[in-house]
Order: structure tokens, then C-alpha cells, then sequence
């Protein structure tokens, strides 16, 4: 192994500093590709939870029959006040955010009053300009979500009941693209008062994000 000119398999030791110096460099590489991927990860932590966890539909209509205390933060898309009110006593959470249209902003106003008086931070209302553009709905979902995350708020669920469809849709969407359970609450129509029976009032699961 030793060559007539006493190096490692008879290479020049012009050859031997040189592989001793692309090692260097190889090496600086794979460092510099290392912080780099660590930073991408870390901007597209949202992206790569997604990609970590499988989003799972099993316990679509799933009843939650104990649901006080189990978010820290609930984010409703308003129509009506009565039944984000209803989840708020139940749930009795730390922090809300409101989705809400013009023709919703009373309601959405309301019940940021009844938050504050319960002592429960409150986020918005977040207005909407397009109500039939689920995009819209999502992404202010998605900033209230974020916004609760940076205050340390990490159980969080998105109330999918209020709101046109298109605002119901677009916050579902943020809920799986930022791996949070949606909800909805079901309550029979009372015929003469004209709005929902929230004492037959049920939370189910639209979606709940679980791991393989």
C-alpha cells in the first residue's frame, strides 16, 4: 500500500494535500446545507407539520360530550350570535377570534363584549370583504391562528358553524393547512322562536388532525 515514494498508495503528497483540502471544503458544504435546511424547515414549519402528519377524516360527526376547557382558543366565522355564544360559556377558552362580514358585524361585536366580560382575549373581528371567496375567509383564519400560536396559545379549534358556505369552507381549509381540529355545532330549529335549540346542542368533529 506504501509506494516507492513512501505515500499512501504511491500518490504525490501535492495529490494527498489536495484530497485533504476538497475533505475541508466538502465538509464547510454540507454544514452551510445543514443550517440552511434547518432554517427553510423553520420558516415552513407549517409545511412540513402538514407533511409530518397525516390528515385523517375518521372521526368526521364524532361527539365531543365534555368540551369545557379543551381549546385554549376558538375561532368562529360569524352569521348569528347565539351559537358562538353558547360554545364560548361552554368551552370557556383564553383567547377568541372573529370572522365576520358587514351584514355579521353586530353579532361578531357582541360577542367580543361577551368575551371581554368573561375575561377572554379577543381577536378582531376580522372583516371580510368577499364573503363567497373561501381564499379570503382562509387566510384570516389562518393569521388568527398564527396570532394565537405567537401568544402561546397551542390548543386551538376552528367553529366551522357560522358564515355563507364559501366562509365555512375557507376555514376548514385554513384548520387542515395549519393542523387544528374544525368543529361544528349541531342544534335542532326551534319552530316558534325562530333559531337553534341550544339546549339540545351538540359540538362534533368535522375534522381532527391525527397522527399516523
Amino acid at each position: 500500500m506504501i509506494g516507492e515514494n513512501g505515500q499512501l498508495f504511491g500518490l504525490s503528497a501535492q495529490t494527498w494535500l489536495w484530497l485533504d483540502q476538497f475533505g475541508i471544503l466538502f465538509g464547510n458544504i454540507l454544514i452551510l446545507l445543514t443550517f440552511i435546511g434547518a432554517a427553510a424547515a423553520f420558516l415552513r414549519r407549517d409545511s412540513l407539520r402538514r407533511w409530518l402528519q397525516a390528515m385523517r377524516f375518521r372521526r368526521v360527526g364524532e361527539r365531543i360530550s365534555d368540551v369545557r376547557g379543551r381549546w385554549q382558543g376558538v375561532i368562529f366565522t360569524v352569521s348569528h350570535e347565539e351559537t358562538p355564544r353558547w360554545v364560548i360559556d361552554m368551552v370557556e377558552p383564553d383567547a377568541i377570534a372573529l370572522v365576520a362580514t358587514m351584514q355579521s358585524m353586530p353579532a361578531a361585536e357582541s360577542l367580543l363584549g361577551h368575551a371581554r366580560e368573561k375575561g377572554i382575549r379577543a381577536t378582531g373581528p376580522l372583516l371580510l370583504d368577499e364573503a363567497d371567496d373561501p381564499g379570503e375567509t382562509r387566510d384570516q383564519v389562518k393569521r388568527a391562528i398564527r396570532k394565537m400560536r405567537r401568544e402561546g396559545i397551542q390548543h386551538i379549534a376552528v367553529d366551522v358553524t357560522g358564515g355563507k358556505t364559501p366562509m365555512s369552507l375557507g376555514a376548514f381549509m385554513a384548520a387542515q393547512e395549519l393542523a387544528v381540529p374544525a368543529i361544528y355545532v349541531t342544534a335542532p330549529h326551534d319552530e316558534k322562536l325562530r333559531r337553534p335549540d341550544l339546549t339540545r346542542a351538540v359540538v362534533r368533529v368535522v375534522s381532527g388532525v391525527e397522527e399516523k
